[in-house]
C-alpha cells in the first residue's frame, strides 16, 4: 500500500516536471518568436525610414537640380553676343532646347519650357545625345583662345574625353550643380570627377581647375 503511495506521488511529480518542461518550452517559443517579429519589424521600419529619407533627399535634390537650371535659363535670357562665358553657357542650352523655347515665345513657351527642363533633370531625354561636343570644343577655342586645342596638346593623352568636357565646363565658369544638371550626374560625382583630374594633373586638391588649365 505504502509503495503503490510512493509510486503514485512519484508518477505526479513526473507528470509535474513535464508539464513543467512543456510549459518553459512552449514558453521560451513563444519568447524566440516574439522576439522574431519584434526584429522583423524593427528592420521593417528602418528600411521604411531609410527608403523614405533616400525618396525625399532624391526629390530635394531634383527640385534644387530644376531650380539651378531655371536660374541658369533666367540669366541667359538676353542674348548680349558678347565673346564670354555667357556665350558659351547659351550655346549649351540652346543645344539642351531651353533657350530656344522661351525665346521664339516668351509667354506660350513657358510650359513647354518646364517640361522640357523637368525632362533633363529627371533624367527623361539624354543629354550626351543632345549635346554636339564637336560644336562645343569649336566654341571653346573661339572664345577662350585655343582653349580647347591647348588642352588636347597638353592633357589629351591622360585625360578621357568626359575629363576634358568638365574642364570646358570649368572654364566657361559653370557651377557644379550647373553641371551636374547639363551633364545629367549627381553633385557627388562631379566633385569625384574634379578630385580624378587634380590628381590626374599632380594638382593641390583645392586648386581651381580652370587657372590651372590656363596657366
Amino acid at each position: 500500500m505504502k509503495q503503490s503511495v510512493n509510486n503514485a506521488k512519484e508518477d505526479n511529480i513526473r507528470n509535474l516536471n513535464e508539464r513543467n518542461l512543456k510549459l518553459t518550452i512552449a514558453k521560451q517559443r513563444t519568447q524566440i518568436i516574439l522576439t522574431y517579429v519584434g526584429l522583423a519589424l524593427l528592420l521593417l521600419i528602418a528600411v521604411s525610414v531609410f527608403y523614405y529619407r533616400r525618396k525625399k533627399h532624391q526629390i530635394i535634390e531634383k527640385e534644387e537640380e530644376l531650380e539651378a537650371l531655371r536660374q541658369l535659363v533666367s540669366e541667359l535670357q538676353v542674348n548680349t553676343g558678347q565673346k564670354d562665358d555667357r556665350f558659351f553657357k547659351r550655346i549649351v542650352l540652346q543645344q539642351l532646347g531651353v533657350i530656344r523655347m522661351a525665346a521664339s515665345n516668351p509667354t506660350t513657351a513657358n510650359q513647354e519650357l518646364l517640361k522640357r527642363m523637368t525632362e533633363i533633370t529627371s533624367q527623361k531625354v539624354n543629354v550626351d545625345a543632345l549635346l554636339n561636343w564637336k560644336d562645343l570644343y569649336q566654341t571653346m577655342d573661339y572664345i577662350y583662345d585655343g582653349f580647347y586645342t591647348s588642352l588636347v596638346e597638353r592633357f589629351g593623352d591622360i585625360l578621357n574625353e568626359k575629363e576634358i568636357q568638365l574642364c570646358c565646363l570649368l572654364k566657361a565658369n559653370f557651377s557644379t550643380k550647373e553641371i551636374s544638371v547639363v551633364t545629367q550626374q549627381s553633385v557627388r560625382t562631379v566633385y569625384q570627377r574634379k578630385s580624378t583630374i587634380r590628381q590626374t594633373l599632380n594638382m593641390p586638391e583645392g586648386e581651381d581647375i580652370a587657372s590651372f588649365l590656363t596657366k
